[in-house]
């Protein structure tokens, strides 16, 4: 069936537009989840929004200061989300330009024009805790980086936490791990890790170039019969590609800095995933004829796995809001139209089978009409072949040799009348 299928050339040109948009689609994404930044704005500011000693109404920021760090000198240092780096800031570095301030819980460091050129600083910043004796009470666990342009409109590109969902980086404003050490640098980098990279942006191109593009080639130069085995073997290298991702995002979150850390969220997704591909190649291998039934409840489990992934990295609260963000709203669109398509596909299928089962009962109806005056027309010859057929019947299982089928060619032995 999927042979056929794919041999269809309407089926074939349509199924080979989609991948080809899926991949462009899934491309662009990837490209900007490596294209990330502060943005380009004339001021920040860190926010306090709870103390070490459980306050939530802090009346100062709770840190030294902080500082931005330039985008090139983040990727040439290769800034990690913990450990000791050299930060070239703003505030360091162009101390006779940069302007900081305190306003109540919040600091401010005013840029001008020059210093905020796009592309000029990446996502990593840093926060100093205060250098006074008996202070850590005081100091901000949970906080919040803004930007803007006029000390109106102020943009979230920051905070003392985040969790990753797909491209996107998600500030969850929870507790960040702040130590006890006075005037200490702590780091905060939310750039997109390289296991997201490769699990939510390169695999998924893999499986489209090979389910999609790779099988196509296979019927255009008339290989039809590696099809299945094809494809069988790309959903044996996407379940293992889930299970080892399992194993790193477990390992990514090993010395964390985050209080709260993901990796059985992360792990959750990426095995379900990976029980998925299973079920697809067992249907592929042994029920290739349910194949379409497979692909409408594959959409359906990946669909819920997104949503248990959201639930264990947010919470029932945040998860509310940010499911209906534009980011999820397309998602869950991509998996409904996903789920219409194949449905439609599988409906059709079943009217098409339900039509034929139709029109054999009524040509059976009609065979059984015409069997019927013919028994009453020639009964005597109609007898007569019964007991010709139950005399080979008979002679079937009397005979040990393997059973023979006669004809009017080969002919047979002599059968009593």
């Amino acid at each position: 069936p999927i042979q056929s299928m794919l041999a269809m050339p309407f089926f074939k040109w349509v199924w080979l537009f989609c991948e080809v948009v899926f991949i462009a689609v899934v491309t662009y994404f990837a490209s900007n989840a490596m294209d990330e930044g502060l943005g380009a704005y004339s001021h920040y500011r860190v926010t306090n929004l709870e103390t070490r000693n459980g306050s939530t109404t802090p009346l100062t920021p709770g840190i030294a200061h902080f500082g931005l760090m330039r985008e090139r000198d983040t990727k040439s240092k290769g800034v990690s989300n913990h450990g000791d780096v050299s930060q070239c800031t703003a505030y360091e570095i162009y101390t006779h330009q940069a302007k900081m301030r305190t306003v109540g819980a919040s600091m401010l460091i005013d840029l001008p024009q020059g210093l905020r050129e796009r592309g000029e600083f990446g996502i990593a910043w840093y926060i100093v805790t205060a250098e006074q004796q008996g202070s850590e009470g005081e100091d901000a666990v949970r906080f919040r980086l803004e930007g803007s342009d006029d000390m109106e409109t102020w943009v979230t590109v920051g905070g003392s936490a985040w969790e990753w969902v797909f491209a996107q980086t998600i500030f969850t404003e929870g507790y960040a791990d702040i130590p006890t050490k006075r005037g200490e640098k702590v780091v905060l980098d939310p750039s997109l890790p390289v296991v997201h990279f490769l699990h939510f942006y390169i695999a998924p191109i893999f499986l489209y170039l090979h389910l999609g593009v790779s099988t196509q080639l296979l019927v255009i130069f008339k290989q039809d019969k590696w099809v299945k085995s094809w494809m069988v073997a790309g959903l044996w290298f996407q379940a293992i590609e889930c299970v080892v991702m399992a194993v790193a995002f477990v390992w990514m979150e090993h010395g964390c800095t985050r209080t709260h850390c993901a990796s059985l969220a992360y792990s959750t997704y990426a095995v379900g995933n990976g029980l998925v591909w299973v079920a697809g190649l067992v249907f592929i291998r042994y029920f290739e004829y349910l194949t379409d039934l497979y692909l409408i409840s594959g959409a359906i489990a990946r669909m819920l796995l997104y949503q248990l992934l959201l639930v264990m990295l947010f919470g029932n609260s945040f998860y509310h809001s940010y499911v209906h963000s534009s980011g999820s709203v397309v998602g869950l669109l991509t998996c409904v139209g996903v789920i219409g398509v194949f449905l439609a596909i599988f409906l059709r299928r079943v009217y098409v089978v339900r039509m034929a089962c139709l029109s054999v009962k009524v040509g059976k109806a009609k065979y059984e009409r015409v069997w019927q005056r013919l028994c009453a027309a020639r009964a005597p010859e109609i007898e007569s072949l019964g007991r010709t057929v139950a005399a080979v019947k008979q002679q079937c299982l009397l005979i040990e040799s393997e059973a023979r089928q006669f004809n009017r060619a080969k002919g047979g032995p002599p059968l009593p009348v």
